[in-house]
């Protein structure tokens, strides 16, 4: 085999082996809103706080999210994103073959949240 070859076959096998077409292709992070009544909110994601409502946060739809909202005189509320796998990706990747099925679900790539806006209705303390 000539070296010209060995290098061909060494992009194609590499091709093949990085295929997973939403982990090539798909888009970075989703813009996620949170809201709440009253406002001004603390927006506390996976621990952190990130803001105050209403505020509008970039997440990866690949990681799980557990998101807290308080005020003072308020019971916190907490809620979990959620995600569904997007059909589109994987109609690509079974086209793709076997591995840009396995890269994907691997790297959670072609998920996407099920609703991009959250809101709550925060309930008086009592006392």
């Amino acid at each position: 085999m000539t070296r010209k070859m060995l290098v061909g076959a060494g992009l194609a096998l590499a091709a093949v082996v990085l295929m997973g077409c939403a982990t090539i292709f798909g888009p970075g992070p989703d813009d996620v809103g949170f809201g709440s009544e009253p406002e001004g909110a603390e927006v506390i994601v996976n621990g952190e706080l990130m803001g105050h409502t209403p505020v509008t946060l970039k997440l990866r739809p690949e990681k799980t999210y557990v998101v807290t909202f308080r005020r003072d005189g308020y019971e916190p509320a907490t809620v979990m994103l959620t995600t569904h796998v997007q059909p589109g990706w994987v109609v690509l990747d079974i086209f793709a073959g076997v591995v840009g099925v396995a890269i994907d679900s691997a790297t959670g790539k072609w998920k996407t949240f099920d609703d991009r806006q959250q809101f709550v209705v925060l309930q008086e303390a009592d006392g």
